[in-house]
C-alpha cells in the first residue's frame, strides 16, 4: 500500500489450524484476557514440546484522548494495551522489555502487558516499538507493537472529506490552496491563547498560530507544500509553494466566520532570506 508517498508492506502467512487452538466465538484466536486486536496470532504447540511461541507477532494500540471524546467517536474493538504471553514451554520469562526509538510511546510490565501511553503527533501517523520477552535460557521471542491516535484517524477522515468535497483534478494549486485558507475561516472562531492547529477542525476555534498551522496541514495533505511561520509575531502567516511560485497566506483573523484571509505573491530568495524572522526553514520548499 502507498499512503502520502510511503509505501507500507504487510505480511500475511496463512496457516492450517491445529486441533488443539483454542478460539473465542467470534472465530479468532482469544487471548484469554477478553481482548481481540488486530494481531496477527502463533498456533499452539503439540503437547510435551518445547517450542516457546508469543501470542501473537505484531499488535495494534490505539490512543484515545478524552478532551475530543465530544467529537471523535470510540471504537470499542480498538485497545490501548494488549498481554503478551509465551507458551509451548514451561521455561519462565525472565525479562519483558521495549526497544526502539519509538519505545518512549508505550509501556510493559513485568507480566507482558503492553499499554500505549501518548499519541502520536498528526503527521507521525504511527509509532512502532518490539516488545521482547527473555527467557531463562536466553531465548528471545519478539512482537512489533504499532500505536495510533484516534483523533488523527478521524482527522484523516475529515481531510479526505474536505478534499472530496473541495478539490478537483482540474484546480491549480494555487486555486487549492486558496480553497484551504477559505475552508478555515468558514468552520471556526477566534479563540485566544488557543494555539492547537487540531482544534480549528475538531472544536471550530484557535487563535492565529492554529490557523497557520492547520493551513499548512491541511495543504500538506492535499499535496502542496507548506509551512507554517513558527515566529510569535508572525501572525497567521503560512508560506506556501503553488505551481512553481512562492505565496504567503495570512488566516486566524479574529472577526466573525466566515473569516477571511490574504494572499501576496513572494519569492524563495525573501523566504530564505527571513527564515528567522518567519520562524520557517526554506530549504523543506526544495526538498
Amino acid at each position: 500500500a502507498v499512503y502520502k508517498e510511503k509505501k507500507y508492506r504487510c505480511k500475511v502467512t496463512v496457516k492450517k489450524r491445529k486441533a488443539t487452538t483454542k478460539t473465542a466465538d467470534n472465530g479468532k484466536t482469544d487471548d484469554s484476557d477478553g481482548n481481540v486486536p488486530k494481531v496477527h496470532k502463533e498456533n499452539s504447540t503439540q503437547a510435551g514440546a518445547d517450542k516457546p511461541v508469543l501470542n501473537a507477532k505484531e499488535v495494534s494500540l490505539y490512543y484515545y484522548i478524552q478532551s475530543d471524546a465530544d467529537v471523535v467517536p470510540a471504537d470499542p474493538s480498538h485497545k490501548d494495551s494488549f498481554r503478551l504471553k509465551v507458551s509451548g514451554t514451561k521455561k519462565e520469562v525472565k525479562k519483558w522489555e521495549l526497544s526502539g526509538e519509538d519505545a518512549f510511546y508505550f509501556e510493559i510490565t513485568g507480566y507482558g502487558l503492553v499499554t500505549l501511553k501518548h499519541a502520536p503527533a498528526y503527521e507521525d501517523g504511527s509509532v512502532s516499538v518490539k516488545a521482547k520477552a527473555t527467557l531463562s535460557d536466553g531465548t528471545v521471542l519478539s512482537a512489533k507493537v504499532t500505536g495510533y491516535s484516534e483523533t488523527n484517524l478521524y482527522l484523516d477522515r475529515l481531510f479526505q472529506k474536505f478534499a472530496k468535497e473541495n478539490i478537483t483534478s482540474g484546480m491549480t494549486e494555487k486555486e487549492k490552496a486558496d480553497r484551504v485558507a477559505g475552508y478555515i475561516g468558514e468552520i471556526s472562531d477566534y479563540e485566544f491563547y488557543n494555539d492547537s492547529w487540531e482544534d480549528i477542525f475538531l472544536h471550530g476555534k484557535g487563535d492565529c498560530m492554529a490557523s497557520r498551522h492547520a493551513m499548512a496541514v491541511l495543504c500538506r495533505y492535499i499535496g502542496i507544500k507548506a509551512a507554517g511561520c513558527n515566529n510569535i509575531n508572525v501572525h497567521g502567516k503560512t508560506a506556501v509553494r503553488a505551481d512553481g511560485k512562492y505565496y504567503i497566506y495570512t488566516t486566524g483573523f479574529n472577526e466573525p466566520r466566515p473569516r477571511s484571509y490574504m494572499v501576496s505573491e513572494t519569492t524563495y530568495d525573501y523566504l530564505e532570506e527571513h527564515e528567522d524572522e518567519l520562524g520557517i526553514w526554506a530549504g523543506y520548499f526544495l526538498r
